[in-house]
């Protein structure tokens, strides 16, 4: 069988490009110097790329043209620009001289060019070639050795400055162990220490493999099996934190069709890609969406087009990780009858050829014939990078199998948090690898993907979540696709807990307190053991079961393994999820916070919380009856839907009362709470997040669209939930650094009541009621009913207009109580309780004049004319009120 052969061009120290090209010059002159041919020189060289002109020193006026490639692969543009160049310059004959061995997409043009008559005079020699020539010129030895026990996988020749060298990988199984060096000029086995270590230091792919002479008897190794090679593992059912089987997998319909529409694409030779990545957040599903791609493959569609693994790359021990993967591929392939079990006879040349023999050949020559395809797909890959001895011999990896162009397909999945610095030497091997690969992005789950876990909770639990519930999980989750997992999964516990749904609904949810409830869940020792092994996994270090008991007790680990705490991925253990790993070591989460739509005005609410005062629960009705203005039944649930929804207040068996017994009921506890609360909000962390500019509302607009996914907003709703907040912000005392007290005034007025008619007509218009308790509802008098309702003197029914309690109290009183009764009505509002405070100060003050003095409240008003009428307005409030509740008189207006 051949072995495969490749040349290394070392022409210095440095290595230098320009240095390597003019020392493979001298290398091949070596061979046409042999055939009586004379260099007369180079042409052009760029980088690696030397052009050399010959003349045949006995063939008159015979010339040709040599073009060395010395580097790791080559491109079809490559060999179409050499053979435009011999024949644009007319020469007589053109030789290719590479390196290595030509790939499929190269291989097959100089198939073409080598069957056309046209190109007779073109010559393309490989590796294999020159060294042949070489060995024809005497310049070197062919190469004729024996080692007992061990088989030659490899023949590289190295052709350095000081010295031309054969080496030799061997192996006695699957993984190439050992390499010997020789002087490829004598044919003698070299035995300069230094020449040997220089060379293994210089070829990668002998950085791991032992030094072996032809006089030494091999020693056996530690068998490959040590280096466990562990495909990622699935989940049994919905709540299982390992990857979602296909079973258990939902949405991610986009990503899963631009996958296997590339296979299929693939699989008809539509594209020239081999290679595709999964890129994604932590936690956002890329482990599952390969299960689900491994469990796919399986199916009747399916089964006879394509064969996948899923490789956890965290399992990786050694340089053997990659070539017994590529094993472990085939192997179970032919093992499910996908291929044929005489192509299971792989052969590896080394760790960083893992491709390079013909037995490799031979299997893709199968694939393309019977339009099958492999999938090595490695999950947690940027673990690779983090090792020197696997991640350039992936890299390698990657690149044969993209020149290859044949139906052996490399996946991966990374980490987009995973920034490599550009200072590192995996930095350029990393951004090369993408440019290779086709890019499949997860971005957040939409409302339909997080209702579909929620459906597997209520399916699981036999409940029907109510709306309400649905959207806090939604929200709360904000298209994180872990974190609407981990809801649904303590919901479920809670619940099998015996808490029931109303309760489960005011609940916190925010993820550091339920992965603290995790932690509490274990015992002390359980915890340490926890700890340790989410610090090694965090440093890099798996914890490994060659370790147990000497550094955790065993029975330990299996405990948290059946309380799906942590996971063994081959030989290594690790937690279930990179975040809560993180929360472990560093104790603290990513910046999530929680996410909930605030709708009520703030000092409605506050109105509200204060109905508790002196009340440990209440009914409905009796809210309802303490509410400072009466409001209807629909209005005073959505207060106390307000109030849940900030964690105030819970729900249970018809009555309302407070989450904390010891809270006071008090503007100053109210503020303090919301100030910690809505520290926390996603909406408040978005804000603080921009920089170098000031914010405005529709900033807030855009957060509040990224985020609430349950619902889809008109840009004036937006609006007003942006104005809503901002209050809330401003109410609880929170800054916002680049945020305008312009902006909050803004959003303060836009919110706060204006009054539309004088208080002497809506006075005039509520006695109107005091014979029928009700008024249709009539065009003509929408803004009367608008201040009349604004005041909390009537509320909606249907077509009709009731008075509220306070509105019938006004209706029976006396002209001055009733004037009394509005005007503390009117006093309850921003606006005129901003302009009653002017007016106390300066009571003389004439209508025409009072506009510079609430300038702050008409702030947002466009029109000149309406600022100008709200001003007026006002006045007349502000002076109605200052008589009606001092008894005062005052000049005419």
């Amino acid at each position: 069988m051949a072995i495969p052969k490749e040349i290394v061009i070392w022409a210095n120290e440095e290595d230098k490009s320009f240095d390597k090209g003019k020392f493979f010059e001298e290398l091949a002159n070596k061979i046409f110097s042999s055939q009586r041919y004379k260099v007369d020189g180079n042409i052009q060289y760029t980088g690696r790329e030397f052009d050399l002109q010959c003349t045949h020193l006995d063939r008159i006026n015979e010339r040709c043209l040599v073009e060395c490639k010395a580097k790791q692969s080559l491109s079809t543009t490559e060999i179409r620009s050499f053979v435009f160049n011999t024949q644009f310059n007319k020469l007589d004959y053109g030789f290719f001289l590479y390196t290595s061995k030509y790939e499929k997409q190269v291989g097959g043009l100089i198939k073409e060019l080598e069957d056309d008559p046209r190109y007779k005079n073109l010559y393309f020699w490989d590796a294999e070639k020159v060294i042949e020539l070489l060995v024809v010129s005497t310049s070197i030895k062919n190469f004729q050795c024996e080692f007992q026990d061990l088989e030659i996988t490899k023949l590289i020749l190295v052709y350095s400055y000081f010295g031309t060298f054969y080496v030799v990988i061997l192996s006695n199984s699957t993984v190439p162990s050992h390499f010997s060096v020789f002087d490829a000029i004598q044919l003698k086995q070299e035995e300069n220490s230094s020449y040997i270590e220089k060379i293994s230091g210089h070829i990668e792919e002998l950085s791991t493999l032992q030094y072996l002479t032809t006089k030494e008897n091999v020693i056996d190794r530690e068998p490959d099996q040590l280096e466990t090679v562990a495909e990622i593992q699935e989940s049994d059912s919905w709540d299982d934190y390992k990857p979602a089987s296909t079973q258990y997998f939902v949405g991610r319909k986009v990503q899963k069709e631009k996958l296997f529409n590339f296979l299929s694409d693939i699989r008809e030779n539509i594209t020239t890609k081999r290679v595709f990545y999964i890129d994604g957040k932590s936690g956002w599903g890329k482990s599952s969406l390969m299960s689900d791609l491994r469990g796919r493959c399986r199916n009747q569609h399916y089964k006879n087009k394509y064969y996948a693994i899923v490789i956890d790359s965290r399992s990786a021990n050694s340089h053997n990780f990659l070539p017994l993967s590529y094993k472990k591929l085939i192997e179970k392939a032919a093992k499910e009858d996908f291929i044929p079990q005489e192509l299971t006879l792989i052969k590896i040349p080394s760790s960083f050829d893992i491709l390079g023999d013909i037995s490799t050949e031979r299997l893709c020559e199968w694939l393309d014939k019977n339009k099958k395809s492999l999938v090595i797909i490695f999950d947690q890959f940027e673990d690779v990078f983090k090792k020197e001895k696997i991640f350039k011999s992936f890299y390698k990896f990657l690149i044969d199998i993209s020149d290859k162009r044949t139906n052996i397909i490399l996946g991966f999945s990374w980490k987009s948090e995973v920034n490599i610095p550009i200072d590192h030497e995996a930095y350029h091997l990393w951004q090369q690898s993408k440019d290779h690969a086709y890019q499949i992005t997860l971005d957040e789950f939409d409302t339909s993907e997080s209702k579909a876990i929620i459906k597997q909770l209520e399916n699981d639990i036999y409940e029907k979540l109510n709306v309400d519930f649905i959207r806090k999980i939604v929200d709360n989750s904000q298209g994180y696709p872990w974190l609407v997992k981990k809801l649904c999964i303590h919901i479920k516990r809670q619940y099998h807990n015996g808490i029931d749904i109303e309760s489960l609904y005011d609940q916190d949810f925010q993820v550091e307190s339920l992965f603290n409830k995790d932690v509490e869940e274990l015992t002390s020792e359980e915890i340490k053991a926890l700890r340790y092994i989410a610090k090694r996994g965090y440093d890099n270090q798996s914890l490994d079961i060659t370790e147990l008991d000497e550094v955790v007790e065993s029975n330990i680990v299996q405990q948290l393994i059946h309380k799906r705490y942590v996971i063994k991925s081959g030989t290594k253990y690790n937690i279930y999820w990179d975040i809560f790993r993180d929360f472990l070591v560093l104790n603290e989460i990513p910046p999530i916070g929680e996410t909930y739509l605030i709708r009520q005005p703030v000092n409605s609410v506050f109105e509200a919380f204060n109905t508790f005062f002196g009340n440990s629960n209440l009914t409905l009705n009796e809210f309802i009856s303490l509410i400072p203005n009466s409001v209807a039944e629909g209005a005073a649930l959505n207060l106390l839907r307000e109030l849940r929804s900030v964690g105030l207040i819970s729900y249970k068996n018809g009555y309302y009362y407070l989450k904390n017994d010891d809270m006071e009921v008090n503007e100053y506890s109210f503020k303090d709470y919301m100030y910690d609360k809505l520290s926390k909000h996603s909406f408040t962390q978005e804000l603080k997040r921009i920089e170098n500019r000031a914010i405005e509302i529709k900033d807030l607009q855009e957060i509040i669209k990224r985020k609430i996914r349950t619902n889809k907003f008109a840009d004036k709703t937006l609006e007003t939930y942006s104005q809503i907040f901002l209050s809330w912000l401003d109410f609880s005392g929170i800054e916002i650094p680049n945020i305008s007290s312009k902006t909050l005034r803004r959003a303060k007025n836009a919110l706060s009541y204006t009054p539309q008619m004088s208080p002497n007509d809506v006075e005039n218009y509520l006695l109107n009621f005091e014979e029928y308790k009700y008024v249709e509802k009539k065009q003509k008098h929408q803004k009367l009913l608008y201040d009349l309702k604004s005041l909390g003197l009537t509320q909606d029914n249907r077509d009709k207009i009731d008075l509220t309690e306070v509105g019938q109290l006004a209706i029976k009183s006396d002209s001055i109580n009733r004037r009394r009764i509005l005007s503390e009505c009117a006093l309850r509002t921003e606006k005129i309780k901003f302009a009653y405070g002017v007016f106390c100060e300066s009571p003389h003050l004439k209508s025409k004049n009072f506009k510079p003095y609430v300038e702050e409240v008409l702030e947002g008003i466009n029109s000149q004319v309406y600022i100008n009428t709200t001003s007026r307005k006002l006045y007349l409030w502000a002076s109605y009120i200052y008589i009606s509740l001092n008894n005062q008189s005052l000049l005419p207006l």
